[in-house]
């Protein structure tokens, strides 16, 4: 029986960027627990391919890759899908564009998807009073803090990189549902009409 369509987001594959891998998260901890990308790379195809139908859309954050074979070979293993977007990252503008356009709809720097903000750095905090929530990548296993005290995590920040998602991409209607809860219980505070930052 054929679901209907959802809208996926995902981050930070790194493809074939070794130095990844040795990478730690601020609290001393390996970023990865693979010791090269050859082993990851097909978790995220595994994983993804178990979750994406070719109805659906998806979005990836930025830092695609950095070795435009590792991103071949990963790509043209995955699910064709309906849509798919890259917000380019950091780690993407040293490949060219039309390299890109082989495997996605279209190139982006950022989206606004139903009032929330998809970005690969997260934006900055000033722009809490145009959008439900912020979406990014970049991060990896590390959160956005309230007055970055690196304890409290700013909740309307939501990280979607590989790293906290068990290796999967997220729904959309799962962060959606996650921010309407959010908001109930008075953790994310939308701004009333009119306090709206320009």
């Amino acid at each position: 029986m054929v679901r209907a369509r959802e809208i996926w987001i995902t981050s930070d594959w790194h493809l074939g960027h070794a130095n990844c891998y040795k990478f730690t998260n601020y609290d001393g901890t390996k970023m990865r627990p693979w010791d090269d990308y050859l082993e990851a790379e097909e978790v995220f195809i595994q994983n993804y391919n178990e979750m994406v139908q070719p109805h659906d859309r998806v979005y990836n954050l930025g830092d695609l890759g950095i070795k435009t074979d590792r991103i071949s070979y990963v790509m043209d293993r995955l699910v064709k899908c309906d849509r798919t977007y890259l917000h380019l990252g950091n780690h993407d503008t040293k490949i060219p564009a039309q390299f890109y356009l082989k495997y996605f709809d279209k190139l982006r720097g950022s989206t606004n998807l139903e009032n929330y903000i998809l970005t690969h750095i997260p934006v900055s905090a000033g722009s809490k009073g145009r959008f439900k929530r912020c979406i990014h990548g970049h991060t990896h296993g590390n959160y956005i803090t309230l007055n970055n005290d690196g304890k409290t995590l700013d909740p309307w920040y939501k990280n979607v990189c590989v790293e906290v998602t068990n290796y999967r991409p997220i729904a959309f209607s799962e962060i959606k549902e996650e921010t309407e809860k959010l908001i109930e219980d008075g953790i994310i505070i939308l701004p009333q009409k009119g306090d709206r930052i320009v």
